[in-house]
């Protein structure tokens, strides 16, 4: 879930997640209704290595893995995480039950007619962008969940195994995902939501490489070894960074960015 308002254009909710894991000193949850499960892929408990495997930046032009390293084992109770982005209709849905105008930027493809907030044609199956994190926070606590924390959002994205990208090993190819290639742009726009089952996860999680990057749970510390990033000491369990910070976690990469936010460890902030 995410956005940088009117920062990061690109920016979405995506996977509420964990209906079973509460987060000692994370955001208030306000449970108005059961999550649904139907839409969710269920993660079971287990460990997984989290990060990235190299332990030194590499020669230049090659990605800079400061931020994600170094790997370690981190250890996560069983939890549930949408399989999708969260689409227009959805959050126009959320808006009129809920969340009204503060929820709402200008520039969303929601229109409101009367007292309900309606997609604009065409605009139905389309990631929601330009989400703050408090609108994510409050957006997951209406369906009875939360955002996921950077760990549960790794793990999802990447399976047990820990492979590079959410379909494994190979390269980003527009098939697969929604990214900048370096001389051209997958697509103009994020595109709707599930239609590149080539990259899907181990899981079935869509769309977590590229087309609107994800929000998570977690405050943002920084570069480097010792930074306050979850599981940064070996053998954490259900780890999380405070969520009292001044930048919060994104995850995923969007459609304006390059291949080397697509990898599944990659962060933002």
């Amino acid at each position: 879930m995410r956005s940088l308002c009117n920062v990061v254009v690109a920016l979405s909710l995506v996977a509420c997640a964990p209906v079973e894991v509460e987060l000692d000193g994370g955001p208030p949850r306000i449970h108005h209704r059961e999550p649904d499960l139907s839409i969710m892929a269920a993660i079971p408990e287990g460990g997984f290595s989290m990060g990235h495997p190299v332990e030194a930046p590499g020669a230049y032009g090659q990605a800079w893995k400061e931020n994600e390293l170094p790997a370690h084992d981190v250890a996560l109770p069983a939890f549930f995480i949408d399989l999708d982005e969260v689409s227009v209709a959805r959050y126009a849905e959320f808006l009129t039950e809920e969340g009204g105008e503060i929820h709402r930027h200008p520039l969303m493809p929601i229109v409101l007619d009367g007292d309900r907030y309606l997609p604009q044609a065409g605009s139905e199956s389309n990631p929601i962008a330009l989400v703050s994190w408090f609108d994510a926070v409050t957006f997951c606590a209406w369906t009875g969940a939360r955002l996921p924390t950077e760990a549960e959002w790794e793990r999802a994205a990447r399976g047990a195994d820990g492979q590079t990208y959410p379909w494994g090993e190979d390269a980003p190819t527009c098939e697969r995902a929604v990214f900048n290639t370096g001389s051209t742009l997958c697509a103009a726009r994020p595109d709707p939501i599930g239609t590149h089952p080539a990259g899907d996860s181990p899981d079935g999680c869509r769309d977590m490489a590229g087309n609107v990057a994800e929000w998570v749970a977690d405050s943002y510390e920084g570069f480097g070894r010792g930074s306050c990033w979850p599981g940064a000491t070996a053998g954490q369990r259900d780890p999380l960074c405070a969520t009292d910070g001044q930048q919060r976690g994104s995850r995923g990469g969007a459609y304006i960015n390059g291949a080397n936010l697509a990898a599944s460890a990659a962060r933002e902030s």
